[in-house]
């Protein structure tokens, strides 16, 4: 996927509809694909001038972000333009398990929060991001800002 077709689908991300892909719940998983990694980050590092990408590291079946943002609600609300970039590199055949985020301000831990794959493949068929974005609020334990 192109950097300018990536932007695009964050800056829009409350009216994209994004295609579907088949479900790979029987798959292997292969998150540490070099050019799906580095455009993960590459998209989520562009999504405002005060969220820093910590690292991006991959597991058997997972990719682990870890960003430092202002403060706790950017950190929470980066997390849908982030989730929406997962989503699109899935429906690209990024062949990840989960994404697992940690947020931090000025390196200390504020928030922890997830999506699965299935929600992503979901999110790509019906593109109700209200939907997807439910189920990443709920993975948030001990945020009690708005949700986003």
């Amino acid at each position: 996927m192109n950097r300018r077709k990536m932007l695009s689908m964050v800056g829009g991300f409350g009216v994209v509809g994004l295609a579907g892909c088949a479900s790979s719940s029987d798959e292997d998983y292969n998150p540490g694909d070099g050019e799906y990694v580095g455009e993960f980050e590459e998209a989520v590092s562009v999504i405002d001038e005060a969220l820093e990408v910590t690292s991006v590291t991959t597991t058997d079946s997972d990719v682990d972000l870890v960003y430092d943002d202002g403060n706790q609600d950017d950190a929470a609300l980066a997390a849908s333009s982030i989730s929406i970039i997962f989503a699109s590199l899935i429906d690209d055949g990024w062949n990840v398990r989960q994404l697992n985020s940690d947020a931090t301000v000025n390196g200390d831990n504020v928030l922890d929060w997830y999506v699965e794959r299935d929600w992503a493949e979901t999110y790509n068929d019906d593109g109700h991001v209200g939907n997807y974005e439910d189920k990443i609020y709920g993975t948030m334990d001990g945020y009690d800002g708005p949700p986003i």
